[in-house]
């Protein structure tokens, strides 16, 4: 008898334990699903029924009245935001209230996790302050022939492809142009990739953001009930990719003898800032007992700087090889379109010697904006989160948030309301023309995030990616194959990325001009 008491009072008890924030947004008269016990909301994500993505979209569309949805990620209040003022708030702002990202993974100091897209706090704000320099209009143009050289060698494998049977994998051959960009422009290697001969590097990052269902869901159990907490090393990066990343930061430093080379790429910047030995600023975070700020320091040693080789690689590699191959599986949908940006890149090319140069690719605005409503339709990531770090109410509204509270931003529900978009499935690129983005709400797109924590590589990866288009378009046809499928599936097991199932096969033939 005193058992079964004993088991009905710890049951009570857990039960009570497991919902005691389920009153949060209640309380604050904010429209939510009522939460299940221990999973909130999330246990759809959970089991690997909906992505996040998914969600977003579902939550955003069933409140379509509301600017602001309540969560609940486990026991922790979310907010999904919904309308574009309170998200330029929060993301530009009033950013001292939410410059931290909404993720549980944290690496210590010696860690490739300690990057600049994961830390928070002042030593964010020392990194991204250096590396704003990294991505400046003067350091892409000067990268541009590196950016070059990569598009002519994608060129001569697609000639190759044509020649065989013409069918190709488009996530697979921009992948490989991707990675060939990353290792010319960051760290000044032949990686060798898009010949085929060197895709090592490609099947490690492709691990990081390609999960298996078990990895995913040990991520997702994590993300609601907070294991990594109490165990360490619960999120790390795998042995072989560690060592990979590691082996090559200290090649290239030795070649160049621990000093920039001249060659304007990211390895340069990096080694200016090892030559430094720490980079130090005023804290906004911390006082001295005499209230001025402290002075935050952050060393620059081997660790650190392979840190910001392993993001530069990740942010760049998946995201670009996203963006370029869905493009390419649109514009096999829509030859009138295509035919327009071929027509496009031959005439800028042809007032350039038809050499493909910064200036030029500057130039193909039809090719920009098709880029840019591909990835409105389809952004890489699709949503957003940043955690509160002090007490914020919410513009407009009487509700206040405690810190901790996480704030949700479901991108890609944003790209696709037909308040902002008419007929928002319906490829228009003619949506980023001048004319039609002036008036348009600048938070609206932001497929790469907005305020101080955009991504600051953005202006590079767009270059690159319409460097590599147009090398591909100003030869080459792209149509659908036998396997192409018009409408996509997502693997439910990606982790930060969207990843397509079966890789978007096309089929490439040679243009009649």
């Amino acid at each position: 008898m005193f058992l079964v008491l004993f088991l009905f009072i710890s049951i009570i008890i857990f039960y009570f334990y497991a919902t005691r924030n389920h009153d949060y947004w209640s309380k604050r008269n904010i429209k939510h699903d009522r939460p299940l016990p221990f999973f909130g909301n999330h246990l759809p994500n959970v089991l690997l029924r909906r992505s996040a993505v998914e969600l977003g979209l579902e939550y955003y569309n069933k409140y379509k009245e509301e600017k602001i949805v309540g969560y609940y990620r486990g026991n922790t209040p979310e907010l999904i935001i919904k309308d574009p003022d309170i998200i330029k708030q929060v993301l530009a702002q009033d950013f001292m209230h939410f410059y931290s990202r909404a993720t549980l993974v944290k690496g210590h100091r010696k860690s490739l996790l300690y990057n600049l897209f994961l830390v928070n706090g002042d030593h964010w704000r020392l990194l991204r302050h250096r590396f704003s320099s990294a991505f400046s209009v003067s350091k892409i143009r000067a990268m541009f022939p590196l950016i070059e050289h990569c598009a002519e060698k994608l060129h001569k494998l697609s000639e190759c492809l044509v020649d065989s049977n013409g069918d190709v994998y488009a996530w697979n051959l921009m992948a490989r142009f991707s990675m060939e960009i990353i290792g010319s422009c960051g760290f000044g290697v032949d990686l060798d990739t898009i010949a085929n001969k060197n895709d090592n590097f490609i099947k490690l990052a492709n691990k990081f953001f390609d999960k298996t269902k078990l990895q995913t869901f040990m991520l997702n159990f994590d993300d609601v009930f907070n294991i990594s907490s109490v165990i360490p090393g619960f999120y790390s990066v795998k042995k072989e990719f560690e060592k990979a990343i590691i082996d090559i930061t200290m090649s290239v430093r030795e070649q160049r003898n621990f000093k920039p080379s001249g060659r304007n790429d990211f390895m340069d910047i990096l080694l200016e800032m090892e030559a430094m030995e720490k980079l130090e600023m005023e804290s906004l975070f911390t006082k001295n007992p005499d209230g001025s700020p402290a002075t935050v320091e952050l060393e620059m040693d081997v660790y650190c700087i392979a840190a910001q080789v392993f993001v530069f690689l990740l942010a760049g590699f998946d995201t670009s090889a996203h963006v370029t191959s869905v493009l390419l599986h649109q514009l096999a949908y829509h030859q009138e379109i295509q035919r327009n940006i071929q027509k496009e890149i031959d005439e800028v090319l042809s007032r350039y010697d038809n050499k493909l140069c910064y200036d030029a690719v500057n130039e193909m605005s039809l090719l920009s904006m098709s880029l840019n409503e591909s990835i409105r339709i389809l952004p890489p990531a699709g949503i957003n989160r940043r955690k509160c770090t002090k007490k914020y109410t919410i513009p407009g509204t009487n509700v206040t948030i405690d810190p901790g509270v996480t704030v949700f931003i479901p991108t890609q529900a944003i790209h696709l309301d037909p308040k902002y978009y008419d007929n928002p499935l319906e490829f228009r690129p003619e949506r980023f023309s001048p004319e039609a983005s002036k008036d348009r709400h600048r938070f609206v797109f932001m497929p790469f995030g907005e305020g101080p924590r955009k991504c600051p590589g953005n202006r590079l990866g767009q270059l690159q990616s319409m460097a590599g288009l147009a090398s591909l378009l100003r030869s080459y046809n792209v149509e659908p194959s036998a396997a192409t499928k018009r409408e996509h599936t997502f693997k439910k097991s990606s982790f930060l990325i969207q990843i397509i199932e079966g890789g978007l096969p096309l089929r490439l033939t040679r243009r009649n001009k």
